[in-house]
């Protein structure tokens, strides 16, 4: 999804991006040149597998094609698009269970630390951000 901000001049793109599963290229070329970016960061693998209350069958819905990017797989996948223009990426969707911020920190440290110029910000399951304008 492309959202375009009618306030001020010209427009802001932005991409909200989850329940992939995989991220496709045409996914990647999409969202390169986006101001905001929305993606999802929804499991740690080892908390996946380690989880007592997800069947077998569910955890495999999950890691597959058609279920959710872990932390690394959003983390490479974004570490593979080559000189994006994003000025802040959310990492969302998190798994209440299967996840923390302190994982999705751990996780994304790599992206951050190349990305220095783009703000990033966690959103916990049980909670949300402040407002942000699209400017």
């Amino acid at each position: 999804i492309r959202v375009l901000s009618t306030r001020g001049v010209g427009s802001v793109p932005a991409a909200w991006v989850t329940d992939l599963g995989h991220a496709p290229a045409l996914v990647a070329e999409r969202i390169r040149d986006v101001d905001t970016l929305v993606i999802e960061a929804n499991h740690d693998p080892g908390l996946l597998r380690a989880d007592r209350k997800r069947p077998w069958a569910v955890k495999q819905r999950i890691t597959g094609r058609h279920g959710h990017l872990s932390n690394e797989a959003a983390r490479d996948f974004l570490l593979g698009i080559g000189r994006p223009r994003w000025r802040r990426v959310f990492l969302g969707h998190l798994s209440r269970d299967c996840n923390s911020t302190g994982h999705v920190e751990q996780a994304f440290a790599p992206l951050r630390e190349r990305l220095a110029a783009t703000a990033f910000e966690i959103v916990p399951p049980e909670g949300a951000t402040a407002f942000h304008e699209l400017a």
